[in-house]
């Protein structure tokens, strides 16, 4: 597998959010969770901050494999995410929330199957 770092790029979003429940955890795909984990920790940084969003490519299949994010500007990321990301767990019970929580075990920049042992990074595993 050929591996290259690029800007995120509007053609991988699938890939990309497939990446983020992939690495969720058992209930990823279940409705309430994959909402809740899109939009915590997926969709925002695509949407909003795709200028500060890298993505390995594997060249050989032009799909993404792996990704990191960014939001620079944490007053910004609140206010928006506030108005725009949180709604769309609404209907989410806590439990599904904790349990969807829990199975990522917080925030992570760094999202890779392909690329496990640059996931154990400790500058980019984590917010």
């Amino acid at each position: 597998m050929a591996i290259i770092i690029t800007n995120y790029s509007e053609k991988y979003r699938d890939d990309v959010r497939n990446i983020c429940l992939d690495t969720a955890g058992s209930n990823a795909r279940e409705e309430k969770s994959m909402r809740f984990l899109l939009a915590t920790f997926c969709d925002y940084y695509i949407d909003r901050e795709a200028e500060h969003c890298f993505i390995a490519v594997d060249e050989n299949t032009d799909s993404a494999v792996g990704y990191i994010f960014c939001a620079p500007d944490y007053q910004k990321y609140k206010r928006i995410f506030k108005a725009e990301y949180l709604p769309r767990v609404k209907g989410c019970k806590k439990g599904d929330i904790i349990e969807s929580w829990a199975s990522v075990n917080g925030p992570a920049l760094f999202e890779s199957p392909a690329i496990s042992t640059a996931a154990s990074a400790p500058a980019c595993s984590r917010l």
